[in-house]
């Protein structure tokens, strides 16, 4: 009998856990709404241009252009070809940006980057407890796409 009731416990909260669903998920136009306009526009930055690595022997360019308000980017390899919106967050004056859109093979599929002095940083790999590996192409553990 308590054996009955404990499942019953459990398959309860497990149905309240799954009906709870609500609307969660956000569109990326609404996420670089919300993260553009957490500052004035005034204090967002220019990130539209075209970057690229220094001779790393990864060929790897990036575009980011803006539409409207938003800003898009496009990540051009030799065995790579992507796109998606990145998203701007300004955080104690150090402009982050999240390229929010299919990234490499493995989770997670955004990957983000800080903004300073026209170039864009991003940890392309982890470590042996945070495993992941951004752009195969390049091994270096960070990549600074400089703009030209």
């Amino acid at each position: 009998m308590i054996q009955k009731i404990i499942v019953l416990f459990f398959v309860l909260i497990l149905s309240l856990s799954c009906s709870n669903t609500g609307n969660n998920n956000t569109s990326s136009e609404a996420n670089a709404d919300s993260l553009q306009n957490t500052k004035s526009d005034n204090s967002i930055p220019d990130i539209s241009g075209y970057y690229r690595l220094p001779e790393t022997g990864c060929d790897i360019a990036l575009t980011i252009t803006k539409e409207n308000t938003e800003f898009k980017y496009y990540f051009k390899g030799t065995h790579l070809d992507l796109e998606g919106v990145a998203l701007i967050n300004i955080e104690d004056s150090v402009c982050y940006i999240t390229f929010d859109g299919p990234i490499g093979n493995t989770a997670p599929k955004t990957v983000s980057g800080q903004f300073k002095d026209n170039a864009i940083t991003v940890q392309n790999t982890g470590n042996s407890i945070n495993e992941y590996h951004y752009f195969k192409d390049c091994e270096d553990k960070y990549l600074e796409f400089k703009r030209n």
